[in-house]
């Protein structure tokens, strides 16, 4: 057996070609159909929005449905509440505390900055009634019925 001079070039070019190019396409594809998959999801859910999601409870009344959620510190003008065909979106920001230099964290939990939450409505909803109160840092989005409209049964055929 004998020994000879290592070559990258001769060694890479003869039985892979290029890794590096081989992987660069690999990531380029993988990307490309993660973008596709997730796009609809982006879309429709407030999962892929950066920032802080605050929870939501859902209330069902015999005459409305009732959202709220809990936004300690954020102002009236800093919220936005909007319907969109067959959902609620609720979006806003929390400004945060001007910092000075002398102020040394020993620890910070309070989140500042945006958030959205998209809430689907269903069928019942009546979508163009849709009112909403900020009230001691709660905020209440009241979503009508519309009288009458409810779901129906369906009759099951088969064996």
């Amino acid at each position: 057996m004998s020994l000879s001079a290592w070559d990258p070039r001769r060694r890479w070019g003869r039985r892979w070609g290029r890794p590096w190019n081989e992987i660069e396409r690999w990531r380029d594809e993988l990307e490309h159909v993660m973008e596709n998959l997730m796009a609809p999801l982006e879309e429709r859910s407030d999962l892929f929005f950066r920032g802080w999601r605050p929870d939501a409870d859902v209330v069902e009344r015999d005459d409305a449905y009732v959202i709220r959620l809990d936004l300690p510190g954020i102002r009236r003008e800093d919220l936005n509440v909007e319907v969109q065909e067959d959902r609620v979106i609720i979006s806003g920001e929390r400004r945060g505390e001007v910092r000075e230099e002398r102020d040394q964290f020993v620890r910070s939990e309070r989140y500042a900055g945006r958030f959205r939450r998209i809430l689907p409505l269903p069928g019942d909803a009546d979508a163009e009634n849709v009112r909403a109160l900020l009230r001691n840092g709660v905020l209440e989005v009241t979503v009508p019925k519309v009288p009458g409209k409810q779901g129906r049964q369906v009759t099951i055929e088969g064996e």
